[in-house]
């Protein structure tokens, strides 16, 4: 179902993604997405499940290896840069905006994303045109003409990825890491192609899960506890940041008085040990919480 053939992706012998340029960073900020000390590996060559990109001398090399069950797909990442540095780049990858590729997808109407709007909320985002798309998207649902076409990035060991908008209407998949290192061998990206545009996303993560050998069970397969039946109580609805215990007792103390039945709490401090909250260090933090 699912082949390369030269450096593009087919589905059911459609293109998917067309002219996949990988690249790697050693200086640049995620903002920069055209920065000129981005290197670009060019194609050397391709079988059905396995593309090789090589930068000129060779200093950085990239496969793209492609796994797939029923409709889904996975796209994995190996190789990196040479620690040696080459001359006029830094000697390490940029561990904010480390490695990727650019690619072009073929779209019709409007396309439905998931994106970090800020470092603890996901929003929705649509629009036709893909040079729209926003920073840091999660995951995105578009029609491929008769197909309808789910892509969800990846957090795997040591990498966590995320798509932007880049020039010429195209798409770049940026991987970024919580450490200092050179070289990747994970899973970058999930997707499933079909018809029920309702069922891609369960198919994609049931398949990346499976993959991955990631604990984790989709929602439909999931007990819902029985405490969220019972009213409950948000901190961050009362007081935001300036939570104490007095605070606290206080408001247990007012449901009380007033007879309001709530059966448990959240207590949200919005991460009010993190005394550097910025968007330069913010893809490290998850990274560091996800594992």
């Amino acid at each position: 179902m699912y082949y390369f053939k030269e450096n593009s992706l087919y589905c059911n012998k459609k293109i998917l993604f067309k002219n996949i340029i990988p690249w790697v960073n050693t200086k640049i900020q995620p903002w920069e997405q055209d920065y000129k000390d981005k290197i670009y590996l060019d194609f050397k060559n391709s079988d059905e499940k396995n593309i090789y990109f090589e930068s000129e001398g060779g200093h950085a090399k990239l496969t793209l290896t492609l796994f797939e069950e029923n409709n889904s797909f996975i796209l994995k990442a190996e190789g990196g840069y040479d620690d040696l540095g080459l001359m006029g780049h830094g000697h390490h990858l940029n561990s904010l905006c480390s490695l990727g590729f650019d690619f072009t997808i073929s779209h019709v109407g409007n396309y439905v994303s998931g994106f970090m709007s800020y470092l603890f909320w996901q929003h929705p985002f649509v629009s036709d045109k893909l040079s729209k798309l926003k920073d840091r998207t999660q995951a995105l649902l578009y029609k491929n003409k008769e197909e309808n076409v789910c892509l969800i990035t990846l957090c795997d060991k040591m990498f966590k990825t995320e798509l932007f908008a880049c020039k010429g209407n195209r798409i770049s998949l940026v991987a970024c890491s919580n450490t200092l290192c050179d070289q990747i061998n994970e899973h970058v990206l999930i997707g499933a192609v079909g018809e029920n545009e309702y069922d891609l996303s369960q198919q994609a993560v049931a398949y990346g899960l499976k993959r991955m050998q990631k604990k984790g069970a989709l929602r439909k397969n999931k007990k819902y506890p029985e405490v969220f039946e019972y009213l409950g109580w948000c901190s961050w609805d009362a007081f935001q940041h300036h939570v104490t215990t007095e605070k606290l007792l206080d408001k247990c103390q007012e449901f009380k008085d007033k007879n309001i039945p709530v059966r448990w709490a959240i207590l949200d401090d919005t991460w009010n040990d993190v005394t550097n909250i910025d968007n330069e260090t913010k893809q490290m933090r998850e990274l560091n919480a996800s594992v």
